[in-house]
């Protein structure tokens, strides 16, 4: 895939921050996420101020006079995205649903690898199995890796199968972004143990109407995962208060759970276009990181 590619698929998500494409395509957010680690890069003659950690000691007594390596940190990245395919996230009352959300914001990740050169593999999963496409580089796995996502149904499974079979396959270092709504029980456990080698972002999509009620009289919803209808009385102020509460509170103890458990949990809403929520997000990370 090349930069015309990028483009098209930025103007399909009606992106038009023009700052927004080429910081990804030049580099302005690299530096946002640490690589593997360190390698050598050369040995050199001691400066005063050197760090004396890094003398080589064997090149030092071959040559006489303290020498230095010089470290360069290796900058390939892994890049792994989990989405949600269950059915609450086939829901949405602005201009996508959900699910589609999270496949923008899996497109921008894609493109934010493309464009550093870095791997970039995509899992799924829902109420109907589980699907992986191991990391890898260049424009035609991620396309390929893109159109797996948006086009595949994955079978029945949950995310405590999707980390658990991500724990044995990731075995260097990566940066695992989790998009979904998050309204099953989240495996605690399991984020944790990969929190240790890994940096998780688990990426929270909500809808406006998961946070507040309208004043619409009587309303007959529908639980998209038991696909069981209940009727809501929203005319009551009482009632939309205590439903507000109550999702307001759902999602703080899902972020304290998240921060809790060494991750780096960010909001997005179906109400804000992908690309601005995902410059918010990136910015955040900066100050942070």
């Amino acid at each position: 895939m090349n930069n015309h590619s990028l483009i098209t698929f930025l103007k399909r998500l009606k992106i038009k921050n023009k700052r927004f494409t080429e910081g990804l395509l030049t580099g302005e957010y690299k530096s946002l996420f640490k690589g593997q680690g360190v390698e050598l890069k050369e040995v050199r003659p001691y400066q005063w101020g050197d760090d004396i950690r890094q003398i080589d000691w064997n090149v030092t007594a071959r040559m006489g006079t303290p020498y230095v390596k010089e470290l360069s940190e290796e900058r390939e990245l892994t890049y792994l995205v989990i989405l949600d395919k269950s059915p609450s996230m086939n829901f949405g009352t602005q201009e996508r649903l959900k699910s589609e959300l999270g496949y923008e914001i899996a497109g921008l990740l894609a493109f934010l690898a493309l464009g550093h050169h870095d791997q970039f593999g995509v899992m799924a999963y829902g109420k109907t199995g589980l699907i992986y496409s191991p990391p890898a580089k260049g424009g035609i796995f991620m396309q390929k890796n893109l159109n797996l996502l948006e086009l595949t149904k994955p079978g029945k499974s949950s995310l405590e199968q999707a980390l658990y079979f991500l724990q044995r396959l990731l075995k260097r270092k990566g940066y695992i972004f989790i998009l979904s709504d998050f309204q099953d029980s989240i495996p605690s456990w399991l984020i944790k143990t990969l929190s240790k080698k890994h940096e998780i972002f688990p990426l929270i999509i909500s809808d406006p109407l998961e946070w507040e009620l309208p004043p619409s009289g009587r309303m007959m919803l529908r639980d998209l995962e038991t696909n069981e209808p209940f009727f809501l009385d929203s005319s009551s102020k009482k009632i939309r208060d205590e439903y507000q509460e109550k999702r307001v509170n759902f999602y703080k103890n899902l972020e304290i759970e998240f921060f809790r458990l060494g991750t780096h949990p960010a909001f997005f809403s179906t109400r804000i276009p992908p690309a601005d929520s995902f410059l918010q997000f990136l910015n955040r990370h900066a100050k942070t990181s």
